[in-house]
């Protein structure tokens, strides 16, 4: 994992290798912290990146989520894929985000989503 430095933009990654990720969902939890200052809360997404290193976002936070846990989930592209969760700090005041949770799976095993 990578982390961030205290600057607003600046983002935290985790990665996996590259996974089959055909009939697969993710699902994750998540908290953001803003301090008083901070107008808009750090944001969070899930990205995959080809072998050739092509790169897309499947799902995101709005930014104005509430300071409890908030729920992520998409369902993933058909193929190889590195799967990262990106954490951005958000451009005013003291922010960060927890997250917790995260479940990669055949998308059968989560029912009605």
């Amino acid at each position: 994992m990578r982390t961030s430095a205290k600057r607003g933009g600046y983002a935290a990654e985790f990665q996996t290798t590259y996974i089959n990720t055909t009939d697969k969902c993710v699902e994750l939890f998540f908290w953001p912290v803003a301090g008083k200052n901070s107008i808009h809360r750090p944001i969070i997404s899930v990205l995959t990146v080809t072998e050739a290193r092509t790169q897309s976002e499947w799902v995101r936070s709005t930014g104005y989520e509430l300071e409890t846990w908030n729920r992520l989930f998409a369902k993933l592209p058909k193929g190889i894929h590195r799967l990262v969760i990106r954490a951005t700090r958000s451009s005013s005041g003291i922010n960060g985000m927890s997250i917790d949770d995260i479940v990669l799976q055949p998308c059968v095993k989560f029912g009605n989503t």
